[in-house]
């Protein structure tokens, strides 16, 4: 029982640390925690379908809609339409998104 009381504590502090480090990295770029976390993802993973997203972080469907979108008006995100299935895209980072990324 300490054991796993424990791991839920060293949990909790890891997810504020990461809190605490996407917002500061992404806030002068006008790019919320969750904004920055999706940025990372596609630069770690390349071209990514939003369900990936939405699978990797646990998110529903309108949230990943909503975050891509504000990606793509911010010109942080480019579309690229996947090759046989018209209905779907890939989302990978633009230019901007690039010289932000390390």
């Amino acid at each position: 029982m300490k054991n796993s009381k424990l791991l839920g504590q060293l949990i909790g502090i890891l997810y504020r640390q990461s809190t605490t480090y996407f917002q500061k990295e992404f806030k002068p770029f006008g790019l919320g925690h969750s904004q920055g976390k999706v940025l990372r993802y596609i630069s770690i993973n390349g071209k990514v379908l939003p369900k990936d997203i939405a699978e990797y972080y646990n998110l529903d469907k309108g949230s990943v809609t909503s975050l891509i979108k504000s990606l793509e008006k911010n010109d942080f995100l480019e579309r690229e339409t996947h090759p046989t299935d018209k209905r779907c895209f890939y989302l990978a980072l633009s230019p901007k998104a690039k010289q932000i990324i390390p």
